[in-house]
């Protein structure tokens, strides 16, 4: 008579492996293990089904993914309380469907309080558009109005080259901004494209160059 094996599931990724022998008692036969039991964990070459996760994927352009941690902080596509850089004139998708009333989203031009005037109104589990235009100051903050200590970050606004009035489209209105501010001495301004301080001939060929384009 053969020994027996048998193989006992003793959870996701272990079984038990038992060795029986067969032996005679009086009339009957009986089955009893190994005096040395054969015992292993077999592992599998890959995790079941479903612990598997797929990659998730990256979101669409234009569009910050906004989710909040443990240690109340946001995380923006991943990435602990960013600073953020848009330009102005271009729509921008904030997705704060996994946001809670618990940390509801702001935007003002405080560094550390969210208190109005705001820039973008308190909101949270929705899908929020947002166009930063030329009225903006260049740096702006984002907060969460109960934890604003630690769920905040800058939002950097820059111009797209000769988009001067910020409407996403360099045109004939620009233009018309542009020779009103030509032969001007400026620090910051729109028109002064090369950031040198003055408003030039230089600053007209890199208008020239981005004329006609959108951003």
């Amino acid at each position: 008579m053969y020994p027996q094996l048998h193989l006992l599931h003793m959870g996701s990724t272990k079984f038990l492996v038992v060795l029986l022998f067969a032996s005679y008692v009086g009339e009957g036969l009986f089955f009893s293990e190994a005096p040395s039991l054969a015992h292993a964990s077999l592992i599998p070459c890959s995790p079941p089904r479903s612990a598997m996760r797929a990659p998730s994927a990256p979101p669409p352009p234009n569009t910050f993914v906004f989710t909040a941690n443990g240690n109340f902080q946001y995380e923006v596509n991943n990435v602990v309380n960013p600073t953020i850089t848009l330009t102005r004139g271009v729509t921008y998708t904030f997705d704060l469907t996994a946001i809670t009333d618990e940390h509801p989203f702001v935007i003002n031009n405080q560094p550390v309080f969210p208190f109005a005037p705001y820039i973008l109104d308190p909101a949270y589990g929705q899908l929020v558009t947002f166009t930063p235009t030329a009225a903006m100051p260049n740096t702006i903050h984002y907060h969460c109005t109960v934890h604003y200590g630690s769920m905040s970050g800058t939002i950097n606004l820059v111009n797209c080259p000769g988009d001067l009035n910020a409407t996403g489209a360099v045109n004939t209105a620009d233009f018309g901004i542009f020779v009103n501010a030509f032969g001007n001495a400026c620090t910051g301004c729109t028109s002064d494209l090369n950031n040198d301080g003055q408003v030039n001939t230089a600053d007209f060929g890199l208008f020239v160059n981005s004329f006609g384009t959108a951003c």
